[in-house]
């Protein structure tokens, strides 16, 4: 992949903008929440269904099938209204720390069209992702956080002797005389 400066400090302001919240990252959960993502965790999807479903078959053999069957329905209703929301915020955490790392990863995930990026600062402004320009968005949105931070400039305090911007003079031979400021009528 090549990278130049200009993407680099594109993608160091968008992680600016994330960490200070000035951007939102929407994970679309269907793309990104599969097998050949760099984010998909099997063991989050597969846990909250298999528990309920080993649980009833052994209070099926142990009860009877009216006390499985309620139990794994149970169980899948409550995989239904709660840990898919719960799978969901995971997964869009892991994929905000995944894309923050480096360049190479936010990228790999956007071209997979995982993410829209929603400006929080100004309604109705997004970018989705595969088809969406997020360089344009950035350079649109958030871009006075595209700045390098050099430490090899030196400080401007101390540079000139005296204030070269105040408007006082210090030398006392260029002071004007009290009879300079009377005005004759």
């Amino acid at each position: 992949m090549n990278i130049n400066r200009r993407d680099l400090l594109m993608y160091n302001a968008m992680v600016k903008a994330i960490e200070q919240k000035m951007v939102r990252i929407v994970i679309h959960f269907g793309i990104l929440n599969k097998v050949g993502t760099p984010v998909y965790n099997p063991w989050e999807n597969l846990l909250p269904i298999l528990a309920p479903i080993i649980l009833g078959l052994v209070l099926m053999f142990m009860s009877g099938i009216i006390g499985g069957m309620v139990i794994m329905l149970l169980g899948l209703m409550l995989y239904g209204m709660f840990f898919k929301t719960v799978v969901s915020a995971i997964l869009e955490n892991r994929t905000i720390e995944y894309i923050t790392k480096n360049y190479e990863q936010w990228q790999t995930i956007w071209d997979m069209g995982g993410i829209t990026v929603l400006s929080t600062l100004y309604t109705n402004v997004g970018c989705v992702s595969p088809e969406g320009d997020w360089k344009q968005f950035v350079a649109l949105n958030i871009s006075d956080l595209m700045v390098e931070e050099n430490d090899d400039l030196p400080d401007p305090k101390g540079m000139f002797e005296g204030d070269p911007f105040s408007a006082r003079n210090e030398n006392e031979d260029d002071k004007p005389d009290d009879d300079d400021n009377v005005i004759e009528a």
